[in-house]
Formats: structure tokens, C-alpha cells, sequence
């Protein structure tokens, strides 16, 4: 892969994230939590919002922690392109807002190393919520199962549903942020095997609290 800032290259430094992979003078065993959201569009920093989010914490070995599943009111009257993740503004309306789940999540990027599939995306409007909510996130070590799959695996293509199909998974919402979350918390330890030690640049840190919290409303 070229050096493409669209793309989360080992050493690269995000908003938060400092990404991992190779070239880094750490190696430690740690949690990984799996984060993906769905969103009103591409534009983190300007209008667009999250209105979906999912993460699923694990350790090395594939043993699931701990998860987090909600629909996310945007606060903006639209949930964007429904025909792709299926979400209607009427499903949102009651739901909580970013801030309102934030500690929630936190409590499971708490001395993990975050992944996201294309992570750069997720970065960007975990990030952007975090900065409305008020809150300034502490950098971490991040890892993109886009990039690690290209390592490893020799397939058309590295978009999630390949990824997936090629593990024999099972995936029964894709673009719900759970579930495609979830899936890549199942493939993620075969690509950490088949790749080797997964080298870090920074420890693993806490977040900053808000010390709100709301009830969670999954699809």
C-alpha cells in the first residue's frame, strides 16, 4: 500500500491514534476493541454525524470482554443514506446522544489498542463527537484490519465482506455497526497470528470521563 493519508499506515499519527503494526518499539500484550459506526455521510469534521455505534472489546486470544451497541440521535433531523445502513430518523429519535454514551465507550478503550476496518473513517468521527462532547481523547495506539489484512492475506479485494467471507464468518447485518464491529473481533486474532507480534509506538491509556451516562438503544 502506498503512503496514503486515507489510509492508516503503521506510524502515522491520527487525532487520537498512533497506529501500530510495524516499526514500533513496543510490543506488549493488550485488549483490542473493535469500533465501527454508521454515519449521515463522509464529512466528520463539518455536517455529517454518527448515528449508529457499535465496539466489542477482546483480548489477544479472541475472548470477548466486554461490548457496546446503540443507535446515536445525530441531533441534525436526518440519519443520511438509509438505504445503506437502514437507518430511519424515526429509529433515532429516541435513541442517546454521543455525549450521553460516551463514558460507556470509554470504559472500553481503557487500555486497549483500538481497531476499526478502513480505522482512518472511524478515527476521524469517534474523534469529531468526542471534540463537540467536550472531550479531548488521549492519544493510543490504534491498528487497521484494512492494512493487516493486506499483510496477510492474498484476495480480489479487502473490503470487510471479502475479509469475512474468506474467514468462513457469518455476518447477519452487514453496515449495522455491532455486528460488522463484531465480525472483525472474530477475524482480527487469525490476522495477529498469521501476521505476528503487532508492534506499538505508545502505551496503552485512559480517557477522560464526561460523567454522563444514558441508557443504550440497540437496532
Amino acid at each position: 500500500m502506498s503512503d496514503d493519508d486515507r489510509f492508516a499506515i503503521p506510524g502515522k499519527k491520527g487525532n487520537f491514534l498512533h497506529y501500530s503494526g510495524t516499526g514500533g518499539h513496543l510490543n506488549y500484550e493488550a485488549d483490542y476493541v473493535v469500533v465501527d459506526v454508521e454515519t449521515t455521510g463522509f464529512a466528520a469534521w463539518k455536517e455529517d454525524r454518527i448515528v449508529e455505534l457499535g465496539a466489542v472489546r477482546l483480548s489477544a486470544d479472541g475472548t470477548i470482554k466486554g461490548s457496546l451497541s446503540t443507535l446515536i440521535n445525530p441531533l441534525t433531523g436526518t440519519t443520511g443514506a438509509k438505504h445503506i445502513h437502514g437507518i430511519s430518523i424515526d429509529m433515532v429519535e429516541n435513541a442517546p446522544t454521543y455525549k450521553q454514551v460516551y463514558d460507556q465507550f470509554a470504559d472500553l478503550l481503557d487500555g486497549a489498542v483500538f481497531v476499526a476496518h478502513h480505522a482512518k473513517f472511524d478515527e476521524g468521527f469517534i474523534s469529531a463527537e468526542s471534540y463537540r462532547a467536550g472531550v479531548k481523547l488521549n492519544r493510543m495506539p490504534g491498528l487497521c484490519t484494512y492494512w493487516l489484512s493486506r499483510q496477510v492475506l492474498q484476495l480480489p479485494n479487502y473490503k470487510l465482506a471479502t475479509v469475512t467471507g474468506h474467514y468462513g464468518i457469518d455476518q447477519q447485518l452487514a453496515h449495522s455497526a455491532y455486528d460488522d464491529a463484531l465480525v472483525v473481533a472474530k477475524f482480527l486474532p487469525h490476522l495477529i497470528n498469521s501476521y505476528g507480534p503487532v508492534e506499538q509506538y505508545v502505551q496503552t491509556v485512559d480517557q477522560p470521563r464526561l460523567g454522563i451516562k444514558a441508557d443504550l438503544l440497540p437496532r
